[in-house]
């Protein structure tokens, strides 16, 4: 009898802890609900949390849940470091985390601008403005808040050949050539490898394997003056009110104004719309100073698109020209490698620029490296030919879909 009283007495002692036990599992779980909820995770349970932990980090992307992934993403956003979180921006080959006082970030995409040229009617008569839409692709890279300063050219190069002088002005009244050599002096010093070189013929060229500061190229100034992902469709660069945001050639005898006393753009940068033109890659200038405000040219476009390395003004020394500088990650090309065309770029039956086109990709084209072909300097860009397979959902030059899993050969010093 008291053998049946005893397990009697332990059954309900064990019914009674499971349903203490189950109870309080119940309420530490509903805590971790209101915990997560106000904390703006989500209303998540223990198992849901844990469950979404271990499939980020199966995706490299550490032990937290997607809310927090997202948090991530919103913080390195607002603080200029694109929508990445902190794995990802680890793991990429530019650190916007580390980016060197003076400079920002600029995040990489493919984007639309209005590009307009001068079409002559008569020679020397008339003309008209032909505008047309353009597609252009860029990779992530950090660019100078400021245009270079007469100071920090005179520390590296040993001389200011600016008219205007003044420490904090940009230095000016040099030559294209000026600008690139100062770039490779500024590399080794920060004990970077320079990317310009001088071939046989005594033009310049850029390996794009490099580390080094350079000039930046035409879709970089142009994504950069427009704001980049930050954006907000202003007429100048930062503002719709130009005297804002840009000095006027109207200064007078002080010349260009101190660097970043006016606003700066969405991305921080200053002078985007006009202090004194900016040296590019393969192009003369741009950006401006304006007369007046009829004759400014919007933020997405270039003032000028002449061809710097094979233009004898690019050894000019005597306009108010100046430049700002960038630095982006070496471009590596190897087999199976995706990557993206950063223009126009043209797919080819052998690996030549005599070779039949197959069809002419458009800018932000997805390809797959197949095979490396041979070194060759084009457009003063050294590089290897190499043969693609275009990806999903590409495009032509005219919008027109191309085929997936078209084949042929196109010059990797356009692919990102």
């Amino acid at each position: 009898m008291k053998r049946n009283v005893v397990t009697v007495c332990l059954v309900l002692f064990a019914l009674a802890l499971s349903f203490n036990v189950s109870s309080c599992k119940g309420w530490k779980l509903d805590a971790e609900r209101k915990a997560n909820e106000q904390a703006g995770f989500g209303k998540l349970t223990n198992e849901e949390l844990e469950n979404e932990r271990s499939q980020n980090e199966a995706a490299g992307l550490g032990r937290i849940c997607n809310a927090e992934v997202e948090k991530e993403r919103s913080e390195n956003d607002a603080a200029g470091q694109g929508r990445y979180t902190n794995a990802e921006i680890d793991a990429m080959p530019l650190n916007p985390r580390k980016v060197p006082e003076g400079y920002v970030f600029v995040d990489g995409k493919t984007y639309e601008f209005e590009k307009t040229n001068i079409e002559c009617l008569s020679w020397g008569e008339q003309y008209k403005l032909v505008t047309d839409r353009k597609v252009a692709a860029v990779a992530p890279f950090i660019i100078g808040k400021t245009e270079v300063t007469q100071k920090l050219y005179e520390s590296i190069m040993g001389k200011n050949p600016s008219r205007y002088k003044g420490a904090n002005k940009p230095v000016e009244r040099l030559s294209w050539y000026n600008a690139v050599e100062f770039c490779n002096a500024l590399s080794k010093k920060d004990g970077l490898t320079p990317c310009y070189s001088k071939d046989s013929s005594g033009k310049w060229t850029w390996d794009k394997n490099t580390d080094g500061w350079r000039l930046p190229t035409e879709s970089e100034w142009r994504w950069a003056a427009m704001g980049g992902v930050k954006s907000k469709g202003y007429k100048y660069s930062g503002s719709n009110n130009f005297d804002e945001v840009a000095w006027s050639i109207s200064y007078g005898s002080s010349g260009p104004g101190d660097v970043a006393t006016k606003l700066s753009n969405e991305l921080g940068l200053y002078d985007m719309s006009g202090n004194v033109e900016e040296w590019c890659w393969r192009l003369i200038f741009c950006g401006a100073i304006f007369n007046d405000q009829t004759d400014a040219v919007d933020n997405c476009h270039e003032l000028s698109w002449i061809d710097a390395l094979g233009s004898t003004y690019a050894s000019s020394d005597g306009a108010v020209i100046g430049f700002r500088i960038v630095r982006s990650a070496p471009v590596s090309i190897a087999p199976n490698k995706a990557m993206t065309a950063e223009a126009n770029l043209k797919l080819r039956s052998s690996e030549a620029t005599s070779s039949n086109v197959l069809t002419i990709m458009q800018a932000g084209t997805k390809v797959k490296i197949l095979e490396l072909g041979k070194s060759e300097t084009i457009d003063g860009i050294v590089s290897n030919w190499v043969k693609v397979e275009v990806q999903a959902d590409a495009k032509d030059r005219d919008g027109k879909p191309i085929e997936q899993g078209l084949a042929g050969w196109c010059y990797g010093g356009y692919l990102f």
